[in-house]
């Protein structure tokens, strides 16, 4: 991933913690706090199976949680989900059902904003590996 496709990625990241507006501020034993998750990977692809080289994979949850769960999207497509509780990123995610948002950066100058209207289910025993493919806009 080039600079200019890091930075773009680093932005929509931010504009997205930004906009779930989420914080962590406690006293308090930190870890206490944090959920049990399990361990998501995935790859993202385009309708006729390239991989989508660089971007965000978002999970959110249908129940309302209030965690961040998001992976980056590597080079060959492929993602590991983090959930996000205020400060701290937790490996995995938290076992439950979910929405699945993709926002690939197709160019230098932008980055898509896609929706992915299936459901995904991340379950605490099994495999929980999701495969995403996309179609961008022209």
């Amino acid at each position: 991933m080039n600079v200019m496709q890091k930075s773009s990625v680093l932005l929509v990241a931010g504009a997205l913690l930004l906009t779930l507006n989420v914080s962590g501020c406690g006293t308090g034993d930190a870890n206490a706090n944090l959920p049990k998750t399990v361990p998501v990977t995935g790859k993202v692809v385009l309708k006729g199976g390239a991989p989508v080289t660089a971007g965000l994979v978002q999970f959110v949850p249908v129940n309302g949680s209030p965690y961040t769960i998001m992976g980056e999207i590597q080079s060959g497509g492929d993602f590991s989900l983090s959930t996000v509780v205020g400060q701290t990123k937790v490996p995995g995610a938290i076992e439950g059902d979910y929405k699945v948002t993709v926002l690939p950066v197709m160019n230098k100058s932008r980055a898509h904003v896609i929706r992915w209207e299936q459901k995904a289910k991340v379950v605490a025993a099994g495999d929980n590996h999701v495969s995403i493919t996309i179609t961008v806009p022209q």
